[in-house]
């Protein structure tokens, strides 16, 4: 049973961070980079569904600069593992993603549980990005000068909890070699992740959460996602284990690639203001973020997509910026799409394993 003591957990946590994993962010610069430890603090927290295997599970305090919810994460260690122990962590923390790790057996080797996750968590773990901000030319299309013309535009590269999410996900339900660094709009990633042709409902939207953390994960598996909001989509993280998610915790330049307790979410996203749902993707491919996220999935429906080439029509997406008074749209972010390489991947079968 995965237990969670809240002394790790700061009070301040309660009321500090309002900002959702949507806000906007530009940078110079596009480089994922890894954050200094400062402090390494042993818990006596413990994975459910391998208790039996010999590990630690150690909570990271790293400088980030910003909030506090970005200055840490959680990484766990296994001493020492037989082949057989090897095998077993790879069916349950990775067996449910058609992309895997290549790691191979060593004896004599000390694991971390991101060697056992799907690429698309590892790979990025314990990582911020740093967004990029660039001038393109594009259509003119609002405002009362609004001509269709093409003039300098800022596009803007960054990476929010729900775009990172959904690689995670659609490189489990097929293999692949990259992921698409994109960020996707909150209306967007709402009705892709509440879509029952893509995953099933496990559990309803719900104000309240069970204390006890053997209930509250009861009936879950690694892969299941849980959504927090229901008007407003708030935040998402993936099941990693009892009460232990993988999340990207916002979209900032100080926003950490992580795992993180159910905890520290609950604390952070109280359950009684947003509501808690989980959901499980039942195996469908999901299609290129190009596909759902793109300008006509996110431009209003009387804007000229011919203004666009079809390569801007697939590679970009906006979010849309409202008139307080008349609630029409006056203007837009846009934003971009880039491939990423994902290493130590394959396409083996859970069987072979």
């Amino acid at each position: 049973m995965y237990q969670l003591l809240r002394k790790f957990i700061l009070p301040t946590l309660i009321a500090v961070y309002f900002t959702d994993c949507g806000s906007s962010v530009s940078s110079n610069e596009t480089d994922f980079s890894r954050p200094s430890v400062i402090a390494t603090e042993l818990t006596p927290l413990k994975l459910a569904r391998s208790q039996d295997i010999p590990h630690h599970i150690l909570r990271k305090t790293v400088i980030t600069g910003k909030y506090f919810f970005d200055s840490h994460f959680y990484d766990v260690e296994f001493p020492s593992l037989s082949e057989s122990e090897f095998k077993r962590l790879q069916k349950i923390y990775g067996g449910w993603s058609k992309t895997r790790n290549l790691e191979s057996y060593q004896s004599d080797k000390v694991w971390n549980l991101s060697q056992f996750l799907p690429p698309a968590m590892a790979s990025k773990l314990g990582n911020v990005f740093q967004g990029e901000e660039t001038l393109e030319m594009l259509p003119h299309i609002f405002g009362s000068k609004a001509d269709g013309q093409r003039i300098p535009t800022p596009v803007q590269l960054i990476s929010n909890c729900w775009g990172t999410a959904y690689e995670v996900l659609r490189a489990a339900q097929t293999p692949s070699e990259e992921l698409i660094l994109f960020y996707a709009p909150q209306h967007l990633a709402k009705a892709v992740f509440f879509d029952p042709q893509w995953s099933e409902e496990i559990r309803p939207v719900s104000k309240t959460v069970s204390s006890v953390p053997s209930v509250r994960s009861a009936g879950l598996m690694p892969g299941d996602v849980l959504l927090i909001g229901d008007a407003w989509l708030q935040h998402v993280a993936i099941f990693v284990d009892d009460d232990l998610y993988f999340e990207k915790s916002g979209t900032g330049n100080t926003a950490l690639y992580r795992l993180n307790t159910l905890e520290t979410i609950l604390a952070t996203w109280h359950p009684d203001l947003h509501g808690y749902s989980w959901r499980r993707f039942h195996g469908q491919p999901l299609p290129q973020p190009s596909e759902l996220f793109n300008l006509k999935a996110s431009l209003p429906s009387n804007i000229d997509l011919s203004l666009f080439t079809e390569a801007e029509q697939r590679g970009l997406t906006a979010e849309l910026n409202y008139d307080d008074q008349t609630g029409k749209p006056i203007g837009a972010t846009w934003l971009g799409m880039r491939r990423i390489p994902l290493p130590l991947v394959s396409d083996h079968e859970v069987g072979s394993l």
